[in-house]
């Protein structure tokens, strides 16, 4: 099952929900999977008193295809129901013609309406027969099951001996009207308001369809496929036996790319043909590159080194080289792109790229020279030739295929190979099309590639076709920003909300460019904005968040780096962000819980092991502290703040050596850190090592002298020491320094009992 179809406006979580689902489909179908589970066609018989027996083999129906519509329809006037099937296997349609020979009697209906819609959708016929209670009812619908639309005369069977007693229709309109005239076996057009049927001809003679042969083709895996349109290969490069710079295909005539493995015995035989028919090959100016997949971790453990000694034997007389992976995974999205359904990969495959470098057709598993000369041959058809001998069968075509639309070529090697994105869209602007369109697409690959100076320009081009594109303004405002340019930049994400107003991403653009010049309140109301028009926008709540946490308006940035986890539940920044304005608002326990969530998805995070540990050490959880805070200096050894915090927990886990060790540790890393300097003093008072603490309190308040917290913990530790007066020298100072509520709060206690 897929998300139900996005209603008008929908959030951007919805229509991801929807559009991941129909990916996931599409995939499954490239598999080879069933939409109906590869489940034969079904019939059934109403056998009366609530039971149905399966007829689907006795009625010739049960076909193995993969069927989508249906439509009933007296095709034949014969008095019976025939069926067309509509399938996405092949065959794509099927006509069934009823020839069951029943001697029962049948009637049809068609109704003509003149006050409500002239075909009469909606209405619905009410037939009864003499002796029966019940009139057999039909009701004319503009669908009738999944994508189908069946015959608009209303079908009644009527069985043996039937005598008609009465005919009312109900039209669409509401009203109700009786009909005279209307005799078995015949078929009769009911217009609206005569009350009289009207009696039409069926049709006579013979069917021009006739029944066709549907011999079966064996299951194979080989298949040889001439394409009816050229696209151009992606780029492919290879690295020569002995290593070195990878190499790129170029095709200066007919080209075949073979890809093959020492270990296949029926590739070994196609290089060996090959081999004894070169002076064939070289002939028709064919050229083969034959590409080892040997040391890919395809099946064996063979390496290319097998394969170059197998060429050797063999004495092969074309190019042979090593594919690469890339050159592998290039080819699979190709096929992915050309072809709904698709085998794994296997050798032998082979590809036959004509002299300009676009691949004319594929053969997987052998293909043999003749066929290969055949098709080399084949080269330079016209379009309509091309795509008659592009299929095993004859036939008639509705339309001439087209080169695919490199547009959507690019978009679909984008995202994992930019540059190829980069070259179909320039082969189609040397070929004079796509507007502004491919400039948008161009400028996205450059800056996908990192190529930010060509994006920019390209996005620049597409201005100079469309001005009011927003698309373009607010990526090239975006690209500026990132570039320093942020004047420039913010004037183009200006123009870009002028333009499009409703878009979400011209707002949150501009915010974050207003963000960088330092305008907080004009930047967080663009952010705002952006959430507004679309609330499942989770960069710009999560963006937001950031802001207010940072303004100290806490619970405001809770609720919006929530709403970002709404949009995007896998969103580590966010559910580590969240964790830490939770633990602000003193809501421990759950900041815990994101902070978890958060490593989950991004473990190698070590900040955000470090604010874990942190935060659980404060929750008083310290054996969990420190292995949060050894995870953070295992990914970082030399993050000071988790050492020192390190030596703390430790201390508060009665481990007095290791708490020094751990001190010291930090100390090494910075000698004059007055948190590192603190924590040895306390670790010292522990251990009874008066002088020593003093010494290092004095160095935390030497290299920090308004840091509250080291005054604090020396007059702390004075007073229990029973030096009043120095403790509330200590303590003085620490108030002086205007510290934290909460540490202000616990100074003035000790203070105030000290007097």
């Amino acid at each position: 099952m897929v998300s139900r179809s996005p209603v008008a406006d929908p959030t951007r979580r919805e229509l991801n929900e929807y559009l991941d689902g129909w990916k996931a489909i599409n995939l499954l179908v490239s598999q080879g999977r069933s939409w109906s589970g590869n489940e034969k066609n079904c019939a059934f018989l109403n056998c009366r008193g609530g039971r149905f027996a399966n007829v689907s083999a006795a009625t010739g129906l049960d076909f193995p295809d993969d069927a989508r519509a249906l439509g009933l329809v007296d095709w034949d006037h014969d008095g019976d129901v025939d069926l067309w099937l509509r399938n996405r296997s092949g065959p794509r349609l099927r006509l069934m013609l009823n020839q069951s020979g029943t001697e029962h009697s049948s009637v049809a209906l068609r109704l003509r309406g003149t006050r409500a819609n002239t075909d009469g959708i909606g209405g619905r016929v009410e037939l009864s027969l003499a002796g029966q209670d019940v009139p057999l009812k039909r009701t004319l619908y503009a669908g009738h099951g999944f994508l189908s639309q069946s015959s608009k005369w209303l079908h009644f069977g009527l069985g043996a001996g039937p005598r008609i007693s009465g005919v009312v229709v109900r039209w669409p309109g509401g009203e109700s009207e009786a009909f005279t005239g209307v005799e078995p076996g015949g078929r009769f057009l009911l217009v609206e308001g005569s009350g009289r049927a009207e009696r039409s001809a069926a049709r006579t003679g013979e069917l021009a369809l006739v029944a066709g042969e549907q011999p079966v083709a064996p299951r194979t895996d080989a298949a040889r496929v001439f394409l009816p349109f050229r696209i151009p290969a992606p780029i492919l490069n290879y690295t020569d036996f002995d290593g070195g710079a990878p190499r790129r295909i170029a095709a200066e005539g007919p080209l075949l790319v073979n890809l093959w493995a020492s270990w296949c015995a029926p590739c070994v035989a196609e290089l060996g043909e090959f081999g004894r028919r070169e002076a064939d090959l070289r002939a028709a100016g064919v050229d083969i590159l034959s590409l080892t997949v040997d040391g890919l971790g395809l099946e064996e453990a063979t390496e290319p080194a097998d394969a170059r000694r197998k060429l050797g034997e063999l004495g092969y007389p074309f190019a042979g080289a090593v594919a690469t992976g890339e050159l592998l995974a290039k080819l699979e999205l190709l096929e992915q792109f050309l072809f709904q359904l698709f085998p794994s990969f296997s050798v032998p495959t082979s590809y036959l790229l004509d002299g300009e470098g676009n691949l004319a057709a594929i053969y997987r598993g052998p293909v043999g020279v003749d066929t290969l000369l055949e098709d080399v041959r084949l080269l330079d058809l016209s379009p309509h030739e091309r795509q008659d001998r592009s299929v095993p069968f004859a036939g008639r075509w509705n339309n001439l295929f087209t080169d695919p639309p490199l547009t959507l070529v690019a978009e679909h090697f984008s995202d994992d190979y930019p540059e190829d994105a980069v070259r179909y869209l320039g082969i189609l602007q040397r070929r004079g099309g796509g507007g502004a369109r491919v400039h948008l697409q161009l400028a996205h690959a450059h800056a996908e590639a990192g190529r930010i100076p060509e994006a920019i320009a390209e996005y620049g081009r597409a201005l100079e076709v469309d001005p009011r594109s927003a698309d373009a303004l607010v990526n090239l405002g975006n690209l500026l920003v990132s570039r320093g340019r942020v004047e420039e930049g913010v004037a183009r994400l200006e123009q870009a909300v002028v333009i499009a107003a409703e878009m979400a991403e011209a707002h949150f653009g501009l915010g974050s460019a207003l963000l960088r010049q330092g305008a907080a309140e004009r930047g967080i109301a663009c952010l705002r904005r952006a959430v507004e028009l679309d609330p499942g926008y989770a960069r710009a709540h999560h963006d937001l968040g950031v802001q207010l946490g940072r303004q100290g308006r806490f619970a405001e940035a809770v609720t919006h780096f929530e709403g970002a986890l709404e949009g995007r539940p896998a969103f580590a920044e966010a559910l580590l962000n969240l964790g830490g304005v939770l633990r602000a608002v003193g809501r421990g326990e759950e900041a815990v819980e994101r902070y978890r969530a958060g490593i989950e998805l991004r473990p190698e995070a070590w900040r955000a092991h470090f604010s874990l540990g942190d935060l659980l050490a404060a929750l008083g959880r310290n054996a969990e502290a420190l292995d949060a805070l050894d995870a953070s200096l295992a990914l970082a050894a030399d993050f000071l703040p988790a050492r020192t915090r390190r030596s703390g927990v430790l201390l508060a886990l009665g481990r007095h050596a290791e708490a020094l060790a751990a001190a010291d540790a930090a100390l090494a890393l910075s000698p004059a850190d007055a948190f590192a300097h603190l924590q040895r003093a306390l670790v010292l008072d522990a251990l009874d090592r008066v002088a020593e603490a003093e010494a290092a309190f004095a160095a935390a308040i030497e290299a920090r002298a308004d840091l509250a917290v080291a005054w604090f913990e020396r007059g702390r530790v004075r007073a229990r020491r029973g030096r009043k007066e120095e403790a509330r020298s200590d303590l003085e100072r620490t108030l002086e320094l205007s510290p934290p509520a909460d540490l202000r709060r616990e100074a003035g206690g000790l203070l105030e009992s000290l007097r």
